[in-house]
């Protein structure tokens, strides 16, 4: 009986690859994974930045820092330096030639004070001179209520109303004003030598719309220090 020359099939009912088809494959796997390898060494690396922490991108709360109650207080009672903000010295107040606005804790960016407009603040006064600094003479807070004054028609001194028109509603800040925008060469009788610089911590709580009385006297809309 002739041999058979058909080639052998596998017991899964595929023919078997040849010696030389096989060699082929090899050939052929190692060029495909000898590409990728190169793909990946000239891959361009990516940048892993770290995350940014919660404390540098959204401000914590800080309720119960400052003082909200009445008291006689000084400007460490602030507790300005725990939160790394300067606090100037006598000699800087005293050479001060504008008044300066540094925000503590900033306000919404959105409402701010223009002429016409109501504020509602809160705010601790302390004055600076050649031989006393930092010692208070007035705060709301002993009052029980807020100052309430309509921007531009002189309600208040010069610089306090100048301080007020730089920040935005929610923003609290330490003001310096210098002696000419405060109470000059004739101070404020019982409280404020004359000559003196006044430092003050200024909450501003609420900005009023321009003729809200009105709008009150209809019934439109109510407003929490009306």
């Amino acid at each position: 009986m002739a041999a058979s020359t058909e080639a052998p099939v596998p017991q899964h009912g595929r023919p078997s690859l040849a010696k030389g088809d096989s060699a082929v494959v090899a050939a052929a796997t190692a060029a495909t994974a000898a590409t990728a390898d190169h793909q990946h060494q000239h891959r361009p690396s990516r940048v892993v930045r770290p995350r940014t922490p919660e404390y540098r991108t959204k401000e914590p709360s800080l309720d119960g820092l400052f003082p909200k109650s009445p008291g006689r207080y000084t400007l460490e009672n602030l507790n300005l330096q725990s939160l790394g903000v300067e606090v100037f010295s006598r000699e800087r107040v005293r050479g001060l030639s504008g008044v300066e606005v540094k925000t503590v804790i900033n306000g919404d960016f959105v409402k701010k004070p223009r002429k016409g407009s109501t504020v509602v603040l809160h705010y601790i006064a302390f004055y600076s001179t050649d031989h006393t600094h930092g010692k208070m003479f007035d705060c709301t807070y002993n009052r029980g209520r807020p100052l309430k004054f309509r921007v531009g028609c002189h309600a208040v001194f010069s610089g306090l109303e100048e301080c007020v028109r730089l920040m935005c509603e929610g923003e609290k800040s330490l003001c310096y004003i210098p002696p000419h925008m405060a109470f000059g060469t004739r101070g404020f009788p019982a409280l404020v030598p004359p000559n003196a610089a006044l430092i003050m911590w200024i909450v501003l709580e609420e900005i009023l719309p321009v003729g809200y009385e009105a709008l009150r006297s209809l019934g439109g809309h109510s407003f929490k220090y009306a």
